[in-house]
C-alpha cells in the first residue's frame, strides 16, 4: 500500500497517509485536515491513515488507533469510531461499504471480513478464514454479495 491514498465523490477529495487532507473538488477550498505533526513524538514520520471511502456525508477512515473512524465529510466531527481487538499498524485499505455494512481492514489471519453494521455500528458478523496460510486479502461487493479473494481462493457470501 503507498504511504499516501486518494479517495473522491460526491465534489470531495480524501488524502490519508501521515495526516489527513479533504478538499472540495470544486473550489480545491480545504474542508479540514489533520496535521501530521500533531500526533505525538512516538508516532511522527509514520503513515497513521490508511484508505478513505466517502459514503454521502460521512468520511471512513482506517487508522492506526482506532481501526475505523468515521468523520462528517464537511466539518471533521467526529461521529464513531470502532476497534478490533488485532490492529493493522501503518497504511491499509479503504473501507468497503456495502449492504448496510462497513468492512474495515482486520490483521488477524485467522479472519477474512468483519461486519460493522453502520447503523449499531457494532460488530454484526466475522468471517473467519479457511486458507491455513497468509496471503494476500481483497473484499470486493455488488450490491448483494461480500466476495473475499484470499491468495487463489475466491468467495462470495449473500450480505442479506
Amino acid at each position: 500500500m503507498p504511504d499516501r491514498t486518494l479517495a473522491a465523490a460526491d465534489d470531495t477529495v480524501v488524502v490519508t497517509g501521515r495526516g489527513v487532507l479533504c478538499l472540495e473538488l470544486r473550489t480545491g477550498r480545504t474542508l479540514w485536515s489533520v496535521d501530521p505533526e500533531d500526533t505525538g513524538a512516538d508516532r511522527k514520520g509514520r503513515a497513521l491513515y490508511g484508505g478513505a471511502t466517502i459514503d454521502g456525508r460521512t468520511v471512513c477512515l482506517s487508522s492506526d488507533g482506532p481501526d475505523l473512524l468515521v468523520v462528517e465529510r464537511d466539518r471533521r466531527k467526529r461521529r464513531w469510531s470502532w476497534s478490533h481487538s488485532y490492529f493493522w499498524f501503518g497504511p491499509v485499505a479503504p473501507p468497503l461499504l456495502a449492504g448496510g455494512y462497513v468492512f474495515p481492514r482486520v490483521a488477524a489471519s485467522t479472519e477474512d471480513a468483519c461486519a460493522v453494521d453502520l447503523r449499531t455500528h457494532k460488530t454484526a458478523w466475522t468471517l473467519k478464514s479457511v486458507d491455513a496460510e497468509a496471503a494476500d486479502l481483497q473484499l470486493l461487493a455488488d450490491s448483494q454479495r461480500l466476495y473475499v479473494l484470499r491468495g487463489s481462493r475466491l468467495r462470495g457470501f449473500p450480505l442479506t
